[in-house]
């Protein structure tokens, strides 16, 4: 795989409802997935900003036009695990979603879609570290919000 001299922006979404069900992408059958889980979203295209990127991204992946979502946060990393990604560095725009009826209900033209419970997804070894700590940090905010 070539390796980026400059950081690939990807957008995200998290799907996830205020008893700590998430959705994610299980990718386990993608040939150059690195890890099992994934969130919904992709490459950040030239012309688009993070939040064209993930009403594209989640038209292609679910067939459904994405309209209930809010920016959470961006972040950047390197991939430090070894594999074919080894190196490479992202700048992640991380959207959140609710986790409705029609969300789990949707047709997945990318992978497998299952729900997990946190604190239990954080056990699972099919994450990568840094998406690790983002399910650590949206396990914060549903706390706080419950309270």
């Amino acid at each position: 795989m070539k390796k980026l001299s400059k950081a690939q922006p990807v957008a995200i979404v998290i799907f996830y409802d205020q008893e700590g069900n998430i959705l994610v992408q299980d990718r386990s059958e993608k040939t150059d997935a690195l890890y099992k889980f994934g969130f919904f979203g992709g490459k950040i295209k030239d012309f688009e900003s993070p939040k064209q990127a993930i009403v594209r991204e989640i038209k292609e992946e679910l067939n459904i036009d994405l309209e209930n979502f809010s920016f959470w946060q961006k972040t950047n990393y390197q991939v430090l695990d070894p594999g074919p990604f080894y190196g490479l560095k992202f700048i992640k725009s991380v959207f959140l979603a609710p986790l409705t009826p029609e969300i789990l209900a949707a047709q997945v033209f990318e992978g497998k879609k299952v729900v997990l419970k946190l604190p239990e997804a954080l056990s699972d070894q099919g994450f990568s570290y840094h998406n690790k700590d983002l399910l650590e940090q949206l396990q914060s905010l549903i706390i706080n919000k419950s309270k």
